[in-house]
């Protein structure tokens, strides 16, 4: 399980970094090549304006995926050490974590930093930490 929780922080890790390493050209392209795959899988209109919004939609579940997957790898890992609280750990070190993010994008061209991404990368590391205590809870009634 250890290695499970080490691979799954590591590889969401990477992905954040790679992914908002991008310039604004190739994120567009790639979260509007997905969105239009969407949009003809799911009943919404074909305009502009459903494009926007549902290719906005989906950027913010990535920035919510991603840190959840985060926090869960990183809830795995922590709950090992007994010197600091795991939730305080996972909370600290993704929020961090986004900060460092978000900075690094101020050096990615067209793309700009917020605030509210952050907010919504701790969401989603928060999300991760307590669906792997409930998961692990209910593993622990069932033996």
């Amino acid at each position: 399980m250890l290695a499970v929780c080490a691979v799954l922080a590591l590889a969401s890790g990477a992905a954040i970094v790679q992914l908002s390493g991008q310039d604004s050209g190739q994120s567009q392209f790639l979260s509007r090549g997905l969105t239009m795959w969407l949009m003809k899988l799911l009943p919404i209109e074909d305009t502009v304006e459903s494009l926007e919004q549902l290719n906005f939609i989906l950027r913010k579940l990535a920035h919510l995926g991603l840190y959840f997957l985060l926090g869960l790898g990183l809830t795995g890992l922590a709950l090992r050490q007994k010197k600091v609280p795991a939730a305080l750990a996972v909370i600290v070190l993704c929020g961090l974590f986004a900060l460092s993010d978000e900075f690094h994008q101020r050096f990615s061209f067209g793309r700009t930093p917020s605030g509210w991404d952050v907010l919504l990368d701790a969401c989603g590391a928060a999300a991760g930490y307590v669906v792997f205590k409930l998961l692990r809870q209910s593993r622990r009634k069932e033996a």
